[in-house]
C-alpha cells in the first residue's frame, strides 16, 4: 500500500509539473505543442477552457484504452502467477477458441496428470477457462 501511494504522489507530482509546463509556455505565447494544439481547438469549439478540454481529452482516451486492453497479454498472465504452460494454454484458447486435455499435453508435452492439474487451475483458482464438458468430453473456453 506505501509503495502505491508513493507511486501516485509521483505521478500526481509530475503530472503537475507537466500542466505547469503546458500552461508557463501557453502564456508567454511560445506557440502550442501537437496535443495543445488539439486540445485549444476543441476549447474554442466549445467554449470550454483548454485545461478543461485537456481533461476531457484524457479521460476519454483512458476509457478507450480501457475498453479496448488486450486481455490476457502475457503480460497480465505473468502477473497473476500461472506457469509457462498455462500461459501456452491461454493463448491457444485465445487463438483456437478451445482446448482439450490431449491439446494441453500435446502443446506442453506433459502427462495427463499435469495436464489436469493445470487446467483445473485455470478454471477453478484463476477462472479464466470454464469447462464446458465432462470427463474425457472436457473442452476448456475462456470464461467470460
Amino acid at each position: 500500500m506505501k509503495q502505491f501511494v508513493i507511486r501516485l504522489l509521483n505521478m500526481l507530482l509530475g503530472l503537475f509539473l507537466y500542466a505547469l509546463g503546458i500552461a508557463l509556455t501557453i502564456s508567454a505565447g511560445i506557440g502550442y505543442g501537437p496535443w495543445e494544439v488539439f486540445h485549444a481547438g476543441i476549447a474554442k469549439r466549445t467554449g470550454l477552457s483548454i485545461g478543461v478540454a485537456s481533461i476531457a481529452v484524457g479521460v476519454i482516451i483512458i476509457i478507450i484504452v480501457t475498453l479496448f486492453k488486450e486481455r490476457f497479454s502475457v503480460e497480465e498472465l505473468q502477473k497473476l502467477g500461472l506457469n509457462e504452460r498455462q500461459i501456452k494454454a491461454v493463448l491457444h484458447v485465445k487463438e483456437k477458441g478451445k482446448i482439450t486435455n490431449s491439446d494441453y499435453q500435446t502443446i506442453n508435452s506433459v502427462a495427463k496428470p499435469t495436464a489436469t492439474r493445470d487446467l483445473s487451475e485455470l478454471t477453478e483458482i484463476y477462472r479464466i477457462l470454464k469447462n464446458t464438458g465432462y470427463g474425457a468430453g472436457s473442452i476448456y473456453e475462456l470464461a467470460t
